[in-house]
């Protein structure tokens, strides 16, 4: 891991944010962290694979996440006002020009970011990554891949489980944390230092999502914005995976509805395919960031 400079961003709400920016390249690009409440240590590995002469990585943990101020405030938890603290970490970092990339709940960010910043100028550019337009797409999708990744006694089990909301319940948890995630979550050999539960803002995740990657039952439960990703006007790169919880059909409709947008389905990558897939994932970032 390169050091970087780091960087406190003071928000309007009192808090501080941590960023810390890497390399010397003249495009800098924005890393959304997934979650919600997750880190910026995710994307530590993309130091090894992107060009750090032509890119400068800006890492940036959201309110409440591990290196930034904590958060007990639950009107804070909005997807608005997430939103509108990217826009004040751009500024506070001073970037008239700029790529954003989004993963997961980060990719909702950039594609909510692209909407409402697009026309100020400044973004060049945005990668969503493993994060489809809908969260009804998304549990969807997810009723597909548990119903072909596990057995149909272990199916029936989790969706008693999940009716009386015993999310608690241990065998439901061996199930979703040691059969599930192993195959759609993170495909490699041993779990990255960044999944430790402590380095996850729960009160952040479960307000948003809820108890798992395998059920949504928190505010963003409705969050849906299919019809509006043919007004994404700057240039979009979708990413999916074969293995990932959200569907590579959804990706691919995405890429068909934003006008100025390409597709890459990373074929042996789960939903953190920058990590587990890097053959396929970073040639065409690289690839699509040197149109922008």
């Amino acid at each position: 891991m390169i050091n970087g400079n780091v960087k406190k961003i003071k928000l309007k709400e009192g808090y501080e944010v941590y960023t810390r920016s890497v390399g010397k390249g003249k495009l800098p690009i924005l890393l959304l962290h997934g979650g919600p409440g997750g880190c910026h240590e995710c994307f530590e590995a993309m130091e090894k694979y992107m060009d750090l002469e032509k890119y400068t990585l800006i890492y940036y943990d959201q309110l409440g996440s591990y290196y930034s101020d904590p958060v007990e405030d639950d009107s804070l938890l909005t997807l608005e006002r997430y939103v509108d603290e990217v826009e004040q970490v751009r500024a506070g970092l001073g970037l008239e020009y700029f790529a954003l990339l989004g993963h997961s709940w980060g990719g909702m960010l950039a594609i909510e970011y692209a909407l409402k910043y697009q026309n100020y100028g400044y973004l060049k550019g945005v990668i969503i990554s493993n994060m489809t337009a809908s969260n009804d797409s998304y549990e969807k999708g997810l009723s597909e891949v548990r119903k072909d990744m596990l057995e149909p006694e272990e199916l029936a089990y989790i969706e008693a489980i999940e009716a009386k909301e015993d999310y608690d319940d241990k065998r439901y948890q061996e199930i979703i944390f040691q059969k599930l995630y192993p195959q759609c979550i993170f495909r490699g050999e041993e779990w990255p230092a960044f999944f430790a539960p402590e380095k996850m803002a729960h009160n952040v995740y479960n307000k948003f999502q809820g108890n798992n990657e395998f059920i949504v039952t928190g505010t963003l439960k409705s969050w849906d914005r299919w019809d509006d990703l043919k007004d994404i006007s700057v240039k979009t790169m979708i990413i999916g995976a074969k293995y990932d919880t959200m569907s590579a059909k959804d990706k691919e409709e995405m890429a068909s509805r934003i006008p100025n947008a390409e597709l890459l389905i990373c074929p042996k990558g789960s939903h953190f395919a920058f990590l587990d897939d890097v053959e396929n994932y970073y040639p065409r970032l690289q690839k699509f960031l040197e149109t922008i």
